[in-house]
């Protein structure tokens, strides 16, 4: 009599859905309780399973400059992984102008965090 062994195969690791996303993080500049400048912090991501697995872009833009002289720039933008988390950050550089001459530049860094559900802080750094 031969004996039937049992032949099942090893089923294949379930592949785990993964997600492109996008968060946003605006910072205004305001005077009197009126948004004067806002700028915005872009970060994609790829997540799956409750966390970032990596990050694919950043990029920083203004939505709005109603500041008469003022420019407004970008530098250093950067993205990293660290801890399941996607950190976004770039520095912005206001330069404001009065006839002609600099009256005065401030830098900041806007920093964007998130994890697989969407944003954890956005915030000056």
């Amino acid at each position: 009599m031969s004996e039937i062994k049992d032949c099942q195969q090893p089923m294949a690791a379930a592949k785990s859905a993964t997600y492109n996303v996008t968060s946003r993080c605006d910072k205004e500049f305001k005077f009197a309780g009126i948004s004067i400048t806002k700028v915005r912090l872009t970060g994609t991501y790829v997540t799956g399973q409750g966390r970032v697995l990596r990050t694919t872009g950043v990029a920083p833009a203004v939505i709005h400059n109603y500041e008469p002289g003022a420019s407004i720039s970008f530098s250093n933008n950067s993205h990293r992984v660290a801890g399941g988390k996607g950190y976004f950050q770039s520095t912005v550089t206001v330069t404001r102008n009065i006839f002609g001459l600099n009256h005065s530049t401030r830098s900041a860094n806007q920093q964007l965090v998130t994890n697989g559900p969407g944003v954890v802080s956005c915030k000056w750094v």
